[in-house]
């Protein structure tokens, strides 16, 4: 029922209304809902870590120094949560807190302090380093792309 509701909000809504839209629509969105819980499944073919999966800002609280400097963080909210590949969680977290135009000058820079920042806790628990490499990760966040955006779309609200 949750599905067909999607379906018949995107067949209606305005700027849907081209015929190739359409076509997506009636062809294709069906399937990949239906396909979009293979991604937030354990891997049996990569490193799988803790995600959160609703990393919007009012689950995240930081704590201030006298500076107005970050001390601290508290992420909270974990109903959501499962054990899976990291790069859904990467870009839930990405699209939902930075526009398109900042994804698309610091997207590297982002990726490269999550893997820093990953390996910098992997040390913190006398683990390799290398358990998640760059390269999965990348790897991880193509495959991840379109699922991601899907549930964007579906959770954001249309404006």
């Amino acid at each position: 029922m949750f599905l067909q509701g999607i379906i018949f909000l995107a067949k209606n809504y305005r700027k849907f209304q081209t015929p190739e839209k359409q076509l997506l629509i009636n062809d294709k969105l069906f399937a990949l809902l239906m396909d979009m819980q293979k991604y937030t499944e354990p891997s049996t073919r990569s490193r799988n870590v803790y995600l959160h999966r609703d990393s919007w800002d009012r689950n995240i609280f930081f704590k201030f120094d006298t500076n107005n400097e970050p001390t601290a963080c508290c992420i909270v909210d974990f109903q959501l949560s499962r054990y899976a590949q990291p790069g859904l969680d990467v870009l839930f977290f990405l699209y939902g807190q930075t526009t398109a135009n900042e994804r698309k000058l610091h997207m590297k820079e982002y990726i490269e302090h999550y893997v820093s920042e990953l390996q910098a806790r992997f040390k913190e628990l006398d683990l390799p380093p290398d358990l998640v490499t760059k390269a999965e990760l990348l790897e991880d966040i193509r495959s991840a792309h379109l699922p991601a955006l899907v549930i964007m779309a579906i959770t954001k609200p249309l404006t």
